[in-house]
């Protein structure tokens, strides 16, 4: 990933694939916004506040498919 905006595969702990869009912002600090298919990610996996993601990739440098786990707060 070493554009400003590029194309990512993002698998998430289920196994299902979604196509996104990562771009890049420096300012006013360095972060990274997700488009593309990344709402239809949370609606579908019911990611809502409080909820953290975990992200990997698959070995350091250019990495165009990152992976995702969930992790829910537990709740009783």
């Amino acid at each position: 990933m070493g554009k400003k905006t590029t194309s990512i595969v993002i698998v998430d702990d289920c196994g299902n694939t979604w196509r996104c869009i990562a771009v890049y912002g420096t300012r006013p600090n360095a972060h990274i916004k997700i488009g593309g298919s990344w709402g239809r990610l949370v609606d579908a996996r019911r990611l809502a506040i409080g909820v953290k993601v975990k992200v990997g990739v698959p070995s350091a440098g250019n990495n165009e498919i990152v992976f995702i786990t969930i992790l829910r707060p537990n709740v009783f």
